[in-house]
């Protein structure tokens, strides 16, 4: 799909939002830098193909795919 350079920034914007709000996030943080450095994380999923078809990685395609970019942003 061809996008501008705006809705490139939003769709960057909104995807590092739903990034940094996994619990997978935090606990990677915490066993690279943080209270648990070193340890070895305890992701939710437990292989690739799971954490694909997880139902967040189907809600980080919608917000790729979606055409109304605009409207995304106005929500937040």
């Amino acid at each position: 799909a061809n996008v501008t350079a705006d809705q490139a920034r939003n769709i960057e914007f909104v995807l590092q939002r739903q990034f940094c709000a996994s619990p997978n996030f935090a606990e990677g943080v915490a066993c690279a830098v943080g209270e648990r450095k070193g340890e070895t994380p305890a992701w939710t999923s437990r292989s690739l193909e799971a954490a694909l078809s997880s139902p967040q990685m189907g809600k980080l395609r919608k917000i790729i795919e979606s055409v109304d970019l605009d409207a995304d942003m106005a929500r937040l």
